[in-house]
This record gives structure tokens, C-alpha cells and sequence, in this order.
């Protein structure tokens, strides 16, 4: 896990020296697959992106986010910090607006969260509870940009168990704002 956060780091670190800042917000719709009946339930999120102009980059970035669902005995929320790096395709169709797939992966660390009866608040930092603690998953991405604002839509796919066996599956939608030079 140390290498995997100290890889994160200097991607970051790395690609950041060379590109610009995005501040993302919006929202997402996620359920947890693996449960009995389970709905979708609406959470947000907050973050910062690198943002380059390049025709293939790396994009790391970190956000908080809210995730988890609904089954028939209520909501479960947990919230994580997600760190995604994603490889980027982006094309400038004219010199103010720029599409772009992006495909990679997550790895979100969870802060708090709340289950129905008998659960209540959930601990991620404790080994007693059935929650884990780290979820780590894929997504794919699409986005557009004119000028400094941006907009996107994505969704996201955990590859592991967050509770017993459910896993995070959830549609992203939100709008950035980019700082720096945008000529790189």
C-alpha cells in the first residue's frame, strides 16, 4: 500500500509541475451492488484535478466524495477520500473547446459513514466493523472544456468488497474550474 500512495504522489507531483489546477464539484447517484434490493441514493463530491492540453496525459487528483446506497432497511453512506489517476485522450476540436475520454483507476480511503439499525455509525478505523476501509476500483470518464470551465460525466466501479460483499458502483456529473496558464 506504501508504494502504491508513494507512485500516487509522484504522478501527482510530476504531472502538476507541468499543467494547470482544476476545482471540480458535483454530484453523484451510487449504489452498492451485492445487496438485497438495493437503490441508488444522491451524494456529492469536491476536488482538484491537473488539467494539461496535451494530446496523451496522466491525470491524478483527489477528492471527497459520497457514496453507498440504498437496500430495503435504509440508506448507508460512506464517505471516502478518493485519489484516481486516470491516463486522458483529449482532443481541442477549435482553440476554445477541448473533449476528452479518460479511463483509469481509483483507490479511496474511507473518513465516516452511517448504515441503518444495528449498525449506526460506522468506524472505518476499526477492525470490529464489516466495513472496509480502502475501496479500490476503475472509471471511465467524459468531459468537455470551454475555456476555464469544464464539464463532466463518469462513472466508477469497485473491484472490492466495502461491505461483506457489496461493492461501489456510481455515476459522476460535475462542472470544474481551471487556473494557470492554458496554452500547455
Amino acid at each position: 500500500m506504501k508504494k502504491i500512495i508513494t507512485f500516487v504522489a509522484v504522478i501527482a507531483f510530476t504531472t502538476t509541475a507541468f499543467s494547470q489546477v482544476s476545482i471540480h464539484g458535483g454530484g453523484n447517484i451510487s449504489q452498492l451492488t451485492g445487496v438485497a434490493y438495493p437503490s441508488s441514493k444522491f451524494g456529492g463530491q469536491i476536488g482538484i484535478t491537473t488539467f494539461s492540453n496535451r494530446l496523451f496525459s496522466i491525470q491524478p487528483g483527489i477528492f471527497l466524495i459520497g457514496k453507498g446506497g440504498r437496500n430495503s432497511d435504509g440508506p448507508t453512506r460512506l464517505n471516502y477520500i478518493q485519489v484516481p489517476v486516470n491516463m486522458v485522450l483529449g482532443y481541442n476540436v477549435n482553440e476554445n473547446l477541448r473533449l476528452s475520454l479518460a479511463v483509469g483507476l481509483y483507490c479511496s480511503f474511507g473518513l465516516w459513514g452511517s448504515a441503518p439499525a444495528p449498525h449506526g455509525r460506522i468506524d472505518f478505523w476499526n477492525d470490529v466493523d464489516d466495513h472496509r476501509f480502502i475501496d479500490f476500483g476503475g472509471q471511465i470518464m467524459l468531459s468537455g472544456q470551454m475555456g476555464r470551465y469544464g464539464g463532466r460525466i463518469g462513472f466508477h466501479r469497485g473491484f472490492t468488497s466495502v461491505i461483506n460483499s457489496a461493492r461501489n458502483s456510481t455515476f459522476t456529473f460535475g462542472v470544474s474550474y481551471t487556473f494557470g496558464n492554458m496554452d500547455r
